[in-house]
């Protein structure tokens, strides 16, 4: 009885051991997805990154596309009966030329027609009795885009707009949100000044829905979570080696989140993605 015994607790023992052992690798910073993202160093298969602080804009982005509430082409109907004297026209804005208010479009005798409006020459037609000129109005042309129904209370008139046009960003501002709900979306009209594309025509818009101030904050994606917990990976001076970085939540925004503040010394080293 007193050998079974013994030998009772030594395979406990053992068995110990083993699940410490087993353990301890389970919980090693030389996990599979560590040992993934030293393969990748190797492989230049990885982005980097630097955990930012300051203030922060929270914005929502999305695609949108030209269109207009109303018709956007817009007709000058001249009588060139109407002219008594030297009723000779001289067109000044050909078919595809742009103009800008108060412009110059074309002239009869004395006579000079001024645009009311911003917009495209779209066609231009004279016979004997009658000149027909035919325009993009710009002024009528808007934004559509769509925003989901939770972000309503946190979007109005107000709200900085931004709309990338020939590549870059540039002031607007929201005309009208719609109050229909479809899809759990709500449409929105943006208004742009200076806009020169056709209707029907892909552009992005940013809209800044939250500002905060003295923050620390990563690109949401670039946060890892296992097991309940986030972390950062850390890459290492020499570039050969990543370690796990804990990180706190504390509020997840449309494409950043916030964290609780790192030591100082993490703020001006690198920590990278594995790109999956």
């Amino acid at each position: 009885m007193k050998r079974l015994t013994i030998g009772l607790f030594s395979t406990i023992g053992i068995m110990s051991i083993i699940i410490l052992f087993l353990l301890s690798n389970a919980l090693s910073v030389s996990s599979p997805r560590i040992r993934l993202i030293e393969r990748s160093i190797n492989e230049r298969d990885y982005t980097k990154f630097v955990v930012s602080r300051g203030n922060l804009e929270d914005q929502f982005i999305a695609n949108a596309f030209v269109t207009s509430l109303n018709n956007p082409l817009s007709t000058i109907d001249y009588d060139l009966t109407a002219v008594i004297t030297n009723p000779k026209v001289t067109v000044l804005k050909r078919v595809g030329e742009k103009f800008v208010q108060g412009e110059a479009l074309f002239q009869i005798g004395d006579h000079v027609v001024n645009a009311s409006t911003n917009g495209k020459v779209v066609a231009y037609e004279e016979s004997l009795t009658n000149l027909t000129f035919t325009y993009l109005d710009y002024e009528k042309l808007l934004i559509k885009t769509q925003i989901p129904e939770s972000l309503e209370p946190l979007i109005s008139s107000l709200t900085p707009t931004q709309v990338q046009l020939n590549g870059e960003f540039v002031g607007a501002q929201i005309q009208s949100i719609d109050t229909q709900v479809v899809n759990q979306h709500i449409d929105v009209y943006i208004q742009v000044d200076g806009l020169d594309l056709l209707p029907g025509s892909s552009v992005s818009i940013a809209l800044t829905i939250g500002t905060y101030s003295n923050v620390s904050y990563v690109r949401s994606d670039y946060i890892y979570t296992e097991l309940g917990s986030h972390y950062l990976y850390l890459l290492s001076r020499d570039g050969k080696s990543v370690s796990k970085i804990p990180v706190v939540i504390v509020q997840t925004l449309q494409s950043m989140t916030i964290i609780q503040a790192l030591e100082e010394q993490y703020y001006f080293r690198e920590f990278i993605i594995y790109n999956d």
